[in-house]
């Protein structure tokens, strides 16, 4: 008797457990660095069954541009500039808005270890607009 009131609470602990372990967040929230135009905001990492996504707080703003896109780049924070910040970089997707919050997904299998920064860069003509550390 005693076994089938603890095996339910034992098999509802497994589920909240493992729910929890679906979507968490994987640093805590980091702000951009003003590399010529206004930004403002934060951004996490975060995992949801398996998958990796960049998300932007609600209290994101940028400048606005013609052809904004996420980058994670291999260049440190005091190096990245305009000019290198594509090289051997994982373009993550092209921003939705230059406003608010904003969810993108990893491409499968992204070592984040590759890359020191994250980057918010005009590609049509080279302007970083903001960055931030990974590490």
């Amino acid at each position: 008797m005693r076994q089938r009131t603890i095996a339910p609470f034992s098999l509802l602990i497994a589920v909240l457990a493992s729910g929890f372990a679906m979507a968490h967040a994987d640093t805590a929230p980091r702000s951009f660095t003003v590399q010529g135009y206004e930004t403002a905001g934060a951004w996490h990492l975060e995992s949801t069954d398996g998958a990796q996504f960049i998300v932007l707080s609600k209290d994101f703003k940028t400048s606005d541009g013609p052809d904004l896109k996420i980058f994670l780049s291999p260049q440190a924070i005091g190096t990245v500039n305009g000019t290198n910040v594509t090289k051997k970089a994982l373009r993550v997707a092209k921003l939705k808005s230059n406003k608010g919050a904003q969810r993108y997904k990893l491409p499968a299998g992204t070592d984040l270890k590759r890359f020191k920064s994250l980057a918010i860069h005009c590609e049509k003509y080279s302007k970083l607009f903001a960055a931030s550390s990974l590490r």
